[in-house]
């Protein structure tokens, strides 16, 4: 087995960290199936649901936290690093932070519309709850100072290579 250079070790905790993401917004998919009867209790997928939230989130935010801590060692000297600020604040910085913002404030405007206008019970409104918290990490992630030093820059600069060679 050879040893993970460092570009690649980032993009595998990136992954992990969006795969994580998903995951745990996806159980808000769930959670409408798991009836919750005052006399027999709280069901088991209403349980298991739960535990896969924060399983995910915590792999998630753990995953961020190492590919921190990467970035934090590579750049320590480097020059190259963004200076923008952190993704929670930052809007449309590449064309995955704005498609994570587009589907973000589309999907907040269609929920907060949608409970304004229904009681909020519709199968609709956890899809949307899921949108909104999936887009909303992916929000952070790609407008962020890490995705941008690190694999925004590369693939501006890929494509630049690209047409000096033509």
């Amino acid at each position: 087995m050879k040893p993970m250079n460092n570009g690649s070790k980032q993009k595998k905790f990136l992954i992990i960290s969006i795969i994580s993401f998903l995951l745990m917004s996806i159980t808000f998919l769930i959670m409408p199936f798991g009836e919750t009867d005052m006399n027999s209790g709280t069901s088991p997928l209403t349980i298991i649901s739960g535990i896969i939230f924060w399983l995910c989130l915590i792999a998630a935010v753990v995953a961020q936290a190492i590919l921190s801590n990467e970035f934090k060692k590579m750049t320590k000297d480097a020059k190259n690093v963004s200076e923008r600020k952190i993704g929670i604040i930052s809007f449309c910085q590449n064309k995955e932070g704005m498609a994570a913002d587009i589907c973000f404030l589309l999907s907040l405007i269609t929920f907060i519309v949608l409970m304004l206008v229904t009681d909020g019970t519709m199968y609709f409104c956890y899809i949307l709850m899921s949108m909104i918290v999936f887009s909303f990490c992916m929000h952070c992630i790609f407008n962020g100072k890490i995705y941008n030093t690190l694999f925004a820059k590369k693939n501006v600069a890929r494509k630049n290579q690209k047409q000096e060679d033509k």
